[in-house]
């Protein structure tokens, strides 16, 4: 709330504010609203889910402040202050005398902002003092440019305000849940064509049915989902079927649902999701956003995209805490992996609507013809160490059986492919600077000694830091290197944990 009223100040009219999954846009947004209200502002709030919309008038009623609904079958109050409306609804009545303008306008899932229909309504609502902020876990178009052209002068994100992933994770308690990443095959993606800046949809499809490769999408998810509750995302509605009917074949409780089914079944879907009934929901082109469902814990994602917001959309599906639930599985079987990384690692996002939003950790590990580590034991994907974090083991090439793996290297946590020229990569003495400067950044901001930080710098590098290394300021620490601390923490506890439990005599 302090950077928005900063930018307030600072002169910016459009505020695009980016949070992770979890960071409680609708709480933000009715305390935008209150703020407004208590200063006698008028304001016009934007949603496109009907999820969200209901959720956000009963935290506004929560607050005793009266507002108006503009939105289909209900009756439009148009004398009060505040107005909480459907993006559509907004937009047929546009040209009614009741569509007034706003100081303060809010737009919900604000990396929509860019449509057509949206820069209409914004026009409309907006007058040459109104203050426009959008909120969004991703805030770029379709095709991964920024959204400068929707007006937008600033864009605050979760590294500004301390919402990113790795802290929402650590957070005590925390706030999202840490992702396991599988991707043990992928379609043959050769010759489908871009349109529009993602695969065609109809090439597409025919590449994702085959009654072979669903039976093997539902092999996999036995083998790795651990019969958790599951939101599948499929490429179309004719293949969301076929993967349902592949799962209710087996004996697996599993629904469908996509833009046509009725408000009144998604909802009576989702509860029955909740509940247990059904363990299951595949869908096409819904529940990417608006989905507040906790209880999701594994993902299956067979919808490749060159889109990076839709890949994190699909995976904010499922990162929400929920009682008993230690991770979010992950099944990849689309080659989105492979495409756009890990979350965990993303930079950060760009407002240029000359410039396509990347996960340039992952790119870079392509230019030098590298991939993640994939666990020859239990498969699970990992960077940043060597030994595998869900299963301990300690990966060598022998493991593999491949001629293309050139060497495993460990400080990175990659596989470097014979392929390509890559050398092994040895860390300069200003890289190991840089590095201790950073990760003595992330132990002081948790009480660890320099015992810890030697430590942590030996397994990294090892050997222990020269002792002129002790002097050296504090430097921000960057993802990948509080990613490689993270992961050794939890490392840690797992193998302290297993000590106690031999202890005692329990079974490991």
């Amino acid at each position: 709330m302090n950077l928005i009223r900063k930018a307030v100040a600072d002169g910016h009219r459009y505020i695009l504010v980016q949070g992770e999954t979890g960071m409680g846009k609708s709480v933000i947004i009715s305390e935008i609203i209150r703020g407004a209200f208590e200063k006698g502002k008028s304001v016009r709030c934007i949603i496109d889910r009907k999820k969200i919309f209901r959720q956000l008038e009963k935290y506004i009623k929560d607050l005793n402040i009266p507002f108006g609904l503009i939105k289909g079958g209900e009756k439009h109050e148009d004398w009060h202050q505040v107005q909480l409306g459907m993006v559509q609804s907004i937009h047929r009545r546009i040209s009614t005398p009741y569509m007034t303008q706003g100081d303060v306008i809010i737009r919900d899932e604000g990396h929509a902002a860019s449509a057509p229909t949206d820069l209409t309504v914004t026009e409309h609502l907006m007058h040459p003092k109104s203050i426009y902020i959008a909120l969004t876990a991703t805030p770029a178009r379709d095709n991964g440019y920024g959204l400068k052209k929707a007006g937008f002068t600033i864009l605050i994100q979760s590294r500004d305000y301390g919402g990113t992933s790795h802290e929402l994770i650590n957070m005590n308690p925390p706030r999202l849940v840490p992702i396991r990443y599988y991707a043990p095959v992928g379609p043959d993606l050769v010759g489908v064509p871009i349109t529009g800046g993602d695969y065609n949809l109809r090439v597409l499809e025919s590449r994702m049915l085959g009654s072979k490769l669903i039976d093997d999408y539902i092999g996999w998810w036995f083998k790795l989902s651990e019969k958790r509750k599951t939101f599948v995302f499929c490429t179309s509605i004719k293949h969301s079927v076929a993967v349902r009917d592949a799962f209710i074949k087996v004996g697996i409780t599993c629904e469908h649902m996509d833009g046509n089914t009725p408000d009144e079944e998604q909802d009576a879907i989702y509860n029955r999701f909740e509940s247990g009934e059904t363990l299951i929901i595949t869908s096409c082109e819904i529940n990417t956003t608006g989905v507040d469902i906790p209880q999701i814990a594994c993902i299956m994602d067979l919808r490749p995209t060159k889109s990076l917001k839709k890949y994190f959309q699909i995976l904010g599906r499922g990162r929400r805490v929920f009682p008993g639930k230690k991770d979010l599985i992950f099944i990849c079987l689309s080659k989105n992996f492979a495409e756009h990384g890990a979350i965990e690692e993303f930079q950060g996002w760009t407002l240029d609507d000359k410039t396509r939003n990347i996960n340039t950790a992952n790119a870079a590990r392509k230019a030098r013809n590298s991939k993640p580590i994939e666990c020859p034991v239990c498969s699970n994907i990992y960077t940043g160490q060597l030994r595998c974090p869900q299963c301990h083991n300690i990966p060598t090439k022998a493991q593999y059986g491949k001629d293309e793996i050139e060497y495993i290297d460990g400080i990175l946590g990659e596989i470097v492919l014979a392929t390509g020229k890559a050398k092994v990569h040895v860390p300069t003495m200003a890289e190991k600077k840089d590095w201790y400067q950073q990760a003595k950044n992330y132990g002081w901001s948790r009480g660890k000694d320099d015992k810890w930080l030697a430590g942590m710098f030996k397994a990294c590098f090892g050997s222990f830091p020269p002792w002129s290394f002790q002097n050296l300021p504090i430097k921000e620490t960057s993802a990948e290197v509080s990613s490689y601390l993270d992961k050794k923490r939890q490392d840690f506890a797992r193998r302290k944990a297993y000590g106690q439990k031999k202890q005692k005599g329990a079974a490991p």
